[in-house]
């Protein structure tokens, strides 16, 4: 038996069995994720126009639109991160505040203990740069 038949066999069950009120719950549910994977796949996509296709500057311009605009607070976060490592490869004392203040961001929206560790290393290697040029 295929998966999708296992799928439309559960699909039919649950719907006998379910109520009204959880049937509502569980398609909001399934909105809501896919709204999540629609913007993270958004995210990824400028990710490699930046980084693969080298559209730097519309890239980052979306990118940083991306942030600015974003409710979700992981997607926010996710966009923080990237703008992140965007100015902390651009090795500049400008360029440093700036990946300091997006690691900060993202660091105060994700409780990964690795993903706090590279946060950390990323600032610590941007404080690296202004007291260089300082």
């Amino acid at each position: 038996m295929k998966q999708g038949d296992h799928i439309s066999k559960l699909h039919k069950f649950l719907s006998r069995v379910l109520p009204p009120s959880q049937k509502r719950f569980l398609k909001k549910m399934k909105t809501s994720v896919s709204i999540k994977q629609k913007k993270l796949y958004q995210l990824n996509q400028i990710k490699k126009h930046i980084y693969s296709y080298g559209f730097v500057e519309r890239g980052y311009q979306e990118l940083q639109t991306f942030f600015e605009n974003e409710n979700n607070i992981e997607l926010k976060g996710n966009a923080a991160w990237e703008l992140s490592l965007w100015h902390a490869n651009q090795y500049t004392q400008r360029d440093a505040r700036k990946a300091i203040y997006y690691a900060k961001y993202f660091s105060d929206t994700t409780s990964s203990i690795d993903a706090l560790r590279k946060a950390s290393i990323l600032t610590a290697e941007s404080l690296q740069i202004l007291n260089k040029e300082e």
